[in-house]
């Protein structure tokens, strides 16, 4: 209340009126691009908020998008795999199979080539008892045999072919 003491009533009263008259002034020139802004202000605030509704739902589609992709590409790595394990295990009975052959081989080479340095060796040792044969002949003709004699050559000769063996 005192500070209405303060106060004239023409003081008041030309408060009043240039209240009255900004305000007049207010809405007859400004009121109106006021409200527009404010409007407008709005309106774009809507729109701001429709445009990040449809990036979440966007976000949303291609978060789906990556996770059937993922599953997809992990479901293609799976299968690749195990098409690799099934080539590995092919690869792996091939080689086995093809050094089981080879060792075949092997062995059978090893044979042939032991069969045929036994021949060649009763051969060698038929040539050799074949000279021992016409030697100890040789010298039965030009000795005169006796039975020791006989005895001593017979067992050289036996002796001779049991070391050629």
């Amino acid at each position: 209340m005192e500070i209405l003491k303060l106060l004239s009533t023409s003081e008041i009263v030309a408060q009043i009126l240039c209240f009255m008259l900004v305000l007049f002034l207010l809405k007859k020139f400004a009121w109106k691009g006021i409200l527009k802004s404010l409007d407008d202000r709005r309106d774009r605030i809507a729109a701001e908020f429709k445009k990040i509704e449809g990036l979440h739902a966007e976000v949303d589609n291609m978060k789906n998008d990556y996770r059937e992709k993922m599953n997809e590409i992990e479901k293609v790595m799976r299968e690749k795999i195990n098409e690799a394990v099934l080539e590995g295990k092919r690869v792996a009975s091939e080689m086995r199979e093809k050094a089981q052959i080879d060792g075949k081989n092997i062995m059978a080479n090893a044979e042939a080539e032991i069969k045929q340095e036994i021949a060649k060796a009763r051969g060698e040792l038929k040539r050799e008892l074949v000279d021992i044969v016409i030697g100890a002949t040789e010298k039965v003709i030009e000795e005169k045999v006796t039975d020791e004699k006989e005895k001593e050559m017979i067992t050289s000769f036996l002796f001779k072919a049991e070391k050629t063996k």
